[in-house]
């Protein structure tokens, strides 16, 4: 039995890549619930017949893909360059962009060290996945949840690490136990609605 790799998932997710599989002769496209609920083996409506899911660059290359294939490419526009160029913001933080309230949050990337060049493209995203997603999980949960809210609008614009922080959670960093007002993170139908930008 050939499981779908959790971590190709989870990446594909993270990246908000489109996604696509055939059930029962439909099409299925951009539900991660259902590719989860059908490709995990503890789940009551598991299909042992999808073996693999491959990244591609684009809608046009996933045509070829037999039924068992699940397929995953980065979205068309502005999202994938969003989600690049704000890897790249990330990864260009310094150590004293990346100190908080005297404390360290993690420590600076270098792409170098992951046999990566300076300029990223989209097709990073699928031919080194496996290098942005090791990148990616360095991040620590306020950049990562941050950039994925700041893809579709091209990428992140923050000023300072306080902005970063009220972007990401909603909430004003000396003042942890009152949400804001007017979060620009609020939800609707599991999706995020807006990011204001600065």
């Amino acid at each position: 039995m050939t499981l779908i790799s959790q971590e190709k998932l989870d990446y594909a997710q993270n990246m908000m890549f489109n996604i696509k599989l055939r059930l029962e002769g439909e099409v299925v496209r951009d539900n991660y619930h259902v590719v989860s609920v059908y490709t995990d083996p503890k789940s009551s409506k598991y299909d042992p017949n999808y073996t693999e899911l491959i990244f591609v660059h684009n809608e046009t290359e996933s045509s070829s893909m037999p039924d068992n294939v699940i397929v995953a490419w980065p979205q068309d526009g502005d999202l994938a360059q969003g989600m690049i160029s704000g890897i790249l913001w990330a990864i260009g933080r310094d150590e004293s962009e990346l100190t908080y309230y005297g404390q360290l949050r993690r420590s600076v990337i270098s792409l170098e060290d992951f046999g990566l060049k300076s300029h990223l493209t989209i097709a990073d995203l699928v031919d080194n996945w496996e290098k942005i997603n090791e990148i990616w999980h360095k991040f620590d949960s306020t950049e990562r949840e941050f950039l994925q809210n700041a893809a579709p609008f091209g990428g992140p614009k923050v000023t300072s690490e306080d902005e970063l922080y009220r972007l990401s959670t909603g909430k004003m960093p000396n003042d942890l136990s009152e949400l804001m007002a007017e979060s620009s993170l609020l939800k609707k139908d599991g999706k995020h609605e807006s990011l204001s930008c600065v």
